[in-house]
């Protein structure tokens, strides 16, 4: 970002402990830019340049906007949709790529080593906060979506981290043995991408029986593990949904033993997305990143979430919570003590 008020106006807000830093950002929608690990010097999310003046930030906030490889970066929220589409509603034309908070201002309070930032809807009346705290070597996540219609509201609702990790890192879903498909790019499915997309399903309470077995596939070209990540040469985009894991808990594991861990309440959000870009997207410029994405849908928007029948209905005037914690730690006993809960 260039000049002083440009430098200013995004300046970011850091949350410390002694083995966790955070770093977000208030006027990109509290976008969290740098997760890491004090003790080892890993750097947990993918990293990425702001809005480099205010023709690009007024850019970045347009409605329509496009969350394409270039800005892909940092942990976001998604909501009330993750892909753009039709408002089901009709109280809008259509839903915002990637949703209404991202690379938008939000009203950001700090304490200590906690901040709370809050969004208001741009068309629906709905504020959704989001608290984060560092403590010891986690940080905590408390949600909240307050529904300030007059009417039923629904929504779909994704964590969005795009994870910095290594060829040969290890994925962890406790307990899963089938993802259900949403995206393929580079890899020859046995059957084609259209009939193993989740939002066709007719079963709305478990994922459909033709998705993937995990964590080793068998696509045209035999067995794929899904579980190792490879690097930007593979030509692979995979998005990937399942219920959620054991206990709610999963993580991402590097060669050398450092690790991540996602803990929730399954019972509260129910499914887990799992994006695996190994320069598969987009065509031009790919990248290469991973995310674990606790989700209240197994969909990629809203009008898909209401197909399956698993878009949360926020009642006229009601509130929905829920949070999520991330753990950051080192070695394979101590990992294997957080996946089992």
């Amino acid at each position: 970002m260039t000049g002083g008020r440009s430098a200013e106006r995004f300046k970011p807000v850091v949350l410390e402990s002694e083995a966790v830093r955070l770093v977000a950002v208030p006027a990109l929608g509290a976008r969290v830019v740098s997760l890491g690990d004090r003790r080892t010097g890993r750097e947990w999310l993918v990293p990425g340049q702001g809005p480099a003046d205010r023709r690009a930030a007024a850019a970045w906030a347009a409605p329509q906007a496009v969350f394409g490889g270039d800005i892909a970066s940092g942990w976001d929220e998604c909501l009330p949709s993750v892909a753009p589409a039709d408002d089901p509603t009709g109280l809008a034309a259509r839903l915002r790529d990637h949703g209404d908070a991202w690379g938008r201002p939000a009203r950001v309070t700090v304490d200590g080593a906690s901040l709370t930032a809050v969004s208001d809807g741009v068309h629906w009346p709905y504020a959704f906060t989001r608290r984060l705290a560092v403590v010891d070597d986690s940080v905590d996540i408390d949600y909240e979506i307050e529904n300030r219609a007059v009417r039923d509201l629904p929504f779909l609702w994704s964590m969005h981290p795009l994870l910095n990790v290594p060829e040969g890192s290890q994925i962890y879903l406790p307990g899963i043995d089938e993802v259900a498909v949403s995206h393929a790019a580079g890899l020859r499915l046995r059957r084609p991408a259209d009939a193993l997309r989740l939002a066709s399903a007719a079963d709305l309470v478990r994922l459909p029986s033709d998705g993937l077995a995990w964590p080793v596939a068998e696509v045209a070209d035999g067995p794929f593990a899904l579980d190792r990540t490879l690097g930007p040469d593979a030509g692979i985009a995979l998005k990937l949904y399942a219920q959620a894991p054991h206990g709610g808990r999963a993580a991402a594991e590097t060669p050398d033993g450092e690790w991540l861990g996602f803990a929730w309440d399954p019972g509260a959000i129910p499914f887990v997305g799992v994006w695996l870009d190994y320069g598969g997207w987009p065509e031009r410029a790919p990248v290469n990143q991973v995310a674990i994405e606790p989700t209240t849908a197994p969909a990629d928007d809203l009008p898909g979430a209401m197909r399956v029948g698993r878009a949360v209905a926020l009642p006229a005037g009601g509130r929905f919570e829920w949070s999520v914690r991330l753990r950051l730690g080192v070695g394979a006993a101590l990992l294997e003590a957080f996946l089992r809960g």
